[in-house]
């Protein structure tokens, strides 16, 4: 159904009427299209019915304005009376329009939403995982996330099954049990050999520069424990900022990508206007001046026409900017 095809002109001369017929299938668009709603974001059928109604009240929008200028162009004042009715009529089909569209809304920014909200969780895992193999004893080295002989890189841990990350973590753990039992026991053995040596006199001496020593060296690994604890700390804290920035500047492109949109779609809703008003322009500058004889009547038409031309070069460039 084409709403201008339900238009019939009655001419006057003066001015152009629309039939009420327009208004009576308007007010049947707005019957079956006013009630379309949508249920939730699961409701695909209901959706696939307003965005076809959309689509189509979008289509009589368009052809209503297309069939418009094709009407306009046979003379200036009859286009003038012909954008009063078609601005109506469009203001209608608008609303109607704007209906269907915050239906579609209803579910476009659930699905946004839950998106954001699955992505998040999945982000959290993942950077508790981190935590958590670093707690077990794990360090990372600028590339991986290394304890003994174990290697594992980032994209293992985005990849890990629950399963899979369990018994990683599990092998960790087990891994760094067996060092600290392992140390335990080399302190134990220690602490027996002291006690022997104890009761050689010559030896005691000796055996207690040993001993220094060894403790010496037992400092020194606990001191380079203590930095490279340290540094696995500070490393946390780095991934972390990482982590941070990264989803900054992921706000920042979404960000970016609705003001280039919103500025998008003022450009397209002021483009109908613009045309408008230039035509109008051209309208105004058409105008024929009468033929005065009367020399000081000449002068003041004179000044007037000039005053107007740099009335309409000034409008113009207003409408330029918008």
């Amino acid at each position: 159904m084409d709403i201008l095809d339900l238009l019939e002109e009655k001419g006057t001369g003066k001015a152009i009427v629309f039939q009420s017929v327009a208004d009576l299938a308007i007010d049947e668009l707005k019957r079956d299209y006013l009630p379309l709603v949508v249920s939730g974001v699961d409701d695909k059928e209901g959706c696939k019915v307003v965005n076809e109604a959309r689509k189509h009240i979008k289509k009589l929008r368009t052809g209503l304005e297309a069939e418009r200028k094709k009407k306009k162009a046979k003379s200036l004042e009859y286009g003038r009376n012909l954008d009063g009715e078609a601005k109506r009529l469009s203001t209608e089909l608008v609303e109607i329009e704007s209906h269907l569209m915050a239906q579609e809304k209803i579910v476009t920014d659930e699905i946004a939403r839950k998106k954001a909200e699955e992505q998040k969780i999945i982000e959290d895992k993942h950077k508790q995982q981190i935590i958590e193999i670093i707690d077990a004893g794990a360090h990372f080295d600028g590339v991986n996330y290394v304890h003994g002989v174990l290697t594992i890189s980032d994209a293992d841990i985005w990849n890990f099954t629950d399963e899979q990350f369990d018994k990683t973590l599990q092998l960790i753990k087990k891994i760094e049990a067996e060092l600290k039992e392992k140390m335990a026991e080399e302190s134990r053995l220690i602490k027996i050999e002291e006690e022997k040596q104890a009761k050689i006199d010559e030896e005691k001496r000796k055996e207690q520069d040993k001993i220094a020593k060894e403790q010496e060296e037992a400092q020194a690994k606990i001191d380079a424990d203590k930095k490279e604890l340290e540094e696995r700390e500070a490393k946390i804290l780095a991934a972390e900022k990482k982590i941070e920035d990264d989803k900054k500047a992921k706000e920042k492109a979404e960000k970016d990508k609705i003001d280039k949109k919103l500025r998008d779609d003022r450009a397209e809703a002021l483009k109908t206007d613009k045309e408008k008003l230039k035509e109008f322009v051209l309208y105004l500058g058409s105008a024929a001046a009468p033929y005065v004889e009367n020399e000081e009547s000449r002068v003041l038409l004179n000044n007037f026409l000039s005053d107007y031309s740099d009335f309409l070069n000034g409008f113009q460039d207003k409408i330029k900017q918008l």
